[in-house]
Parts: structure tokens; sequence; C-alpha cells
């Protein structure tokens, strides 16, 4: 059942004083369960089960790497999670999302040309509790139905979004195998073409 606003609040106060792997592992587990029900216990658990400084198994395409400090260990779950991403997309040939916290800070990643780039960060705040169920919201995505507001698909679907950027990915990797061939450039020109006429008449 869903957390009340005030057991939500805190739980994310004790995210971001830093309580340690274990202690972040559970509350992210906690959160996630309460808010989208027991039909997902077990892929949130596989997600947050593991030993210290092992990189997680994945919540549909989402891969946690949960540190104590991430100042002080960023670079070691920057190498967990490049090692990771690139053995789970070799092997389901989807794309995947990696995530480095320490509870108090969030960090998301995406492999692109084989190279660990940042895509987005969050912080956590007691003031508002919602958002950090919104952002884990976003990341995770396994909601099987949302809201056709304004505010989640922006969130959802935007720029800053985690989808935004694996679709960007999956495009550009796309446009590198068939950029050379013949078709391809034709087709460029002419989209290039109307574009541009569209422009004029607009």
């Amino acid at each position: 059942m869903p957390l009340d606003p005030s057991s939500l609040r805190e739980m994310v106060l004790e995210l971001v004083t830093r309580p340690g792997h274990e202690k972040v592992r559970t509350l992210l587990y906690d959160l996630l369960v309460h808010d989208w029900g027991a039909q997902f216990r077990r892929g949130l658990r596989e997600a947050a089960e593991g030993g210290a400084g092992q990189s997680r198994r994945p919540a549909r395409r989402t891969v946690f790497e949960v540190k104590s400090d991430l100042g002080r260990e960023l670079a070691d779950a920057k190498e967990q999670l490049g090692r990771y991403l690139a053995s789970r997309e070799a092997d389901t040939g989807d794309r995947y999302v990696g995530v480095a916290t320490d509870g108090c800070t969030f960090v998301t990643y995406e492999l692109t040309a084989d190279e660990l780039v940042e895509i987005g960060a969050f912080t956590p705040s007691p003031d508002q509790p919602a958002a950090t169920l919104d952002w884990l919201d976003s990341i995770v995505a396994i909601r099987p139905e949302l809201a056709a507001t304004p505010d989640v698909v922006r969130r959802e679907l935007g720029r800053g979004s985690p989808a935004y950027h694996l679709a960007r990915g999956e495009l550009a990797a796309m446009w590198s195998h068939v950029s050379q061939e013949p078709h391809s450039a034709v087709k460029r020109g002419l989209w290039r073409g109307s574009g541009a006429g569209l422009r004029r008449f607009s």
C-alpha cells in the first residue's frame, strides 16, 4: 500500500544521511514496494540484493550501484556500472540505465560507444519527499499506467529523462550503421530539404 506522507518523509530523511549501503538498499526497496505494490517485490529484491561494492541486478532496465559515500567511491561505482551495463547489454540486446547512489545523491549513466556517460543526477529532499518517488518512477519505469499530464510527460520523456537519453543513444547507434549507405544520404538530403521548405513557409 502507498506510504503515508509522514512515513515517506522519514524514509527520505534517513536516505539523505548516507546511512550505509545495506540501509540504502533496504530503503530503496521499501520505497518502491510500498509505492508500486507487492507484484514487483521479486524484481526489486533482485535489484537491491548483493554484497558491498557489487553491482546490483536490474529492475527492468535499471542497475543500482549502492555506495556508503559517493564522494569517495564514485570512481569505483562508475567502474562497476560500466562493466555491468556492458555485460547486461551484450547479453540481452537491451539498453540499460545505471544509477550510482549513497542515498544522498543519485547519478545516472548510460553506455555510449562503450563509454560510461552521465545523463543526469538527483538529490532527494525531505521537504519534497514525493519528488523522490517520482524520480525513482522515471528511472525504474515499472508502473503499468501513467497519467498523461504535461508534468508526467515531461518527467518521463523530456530532455532530462532517462528514456530520452536511451532513445537518443539507440538512434545514434542505428544511424552510425547506415549513415554511409548511399540511400541513407539521399533520404537525409530529402529530409533536410523538406525541413528547410517547411521553415520557409512557417
